[in-house]
């Protein structure tokens, strides 16, 4: 994998959910990795399509439930979302960060 130079980062309210708009492209496979650095928190990343359908990825949580990763192969090129979101929530607003890798 290629990790990518680029990421995304910032801070959501308790509860809270962010999308994050990328272009993919159908034959790549991206790896997703979304960490927030409260170790109670619950981290959720899912992608959709430009269409807005859910697309199945497989998910694996790395030490603890507060860093998601995700793969996906596109089934074609084009504007794809990712979903992050807290889904146990905190009591006060979370740091994060995404990255990504291709292949």
């Amino acid at each position: 994998f290629v990790l990518r130079e680029s990421g995304w980062s910032g801070r959501l309210s308790p509860g809270g959910e962010k999308l994050i708009q990328v272009q993919l492209f159908r034959r790549n496979e991206y790896r997703f990795w979304f960490a927030l650095p409260n170790r109670q928190a619950v981290a959720s990343v899912n992608i959709y399509n430009g269409e807005g359908e859910l697309i199945e990825t497989e998910t694996v949580w790395y030490a603890g439930k507060h860093v998601v990763g995700t793969a996906i192969r596109p089934g074609a090129t084009g504007i794809h979302y990712v979903r992050i979101a807290i889904t146990r929530k905190s009591e006060q607003p979370e740091d994060w960060s995404v990255i990504y890798a291709y292949r």
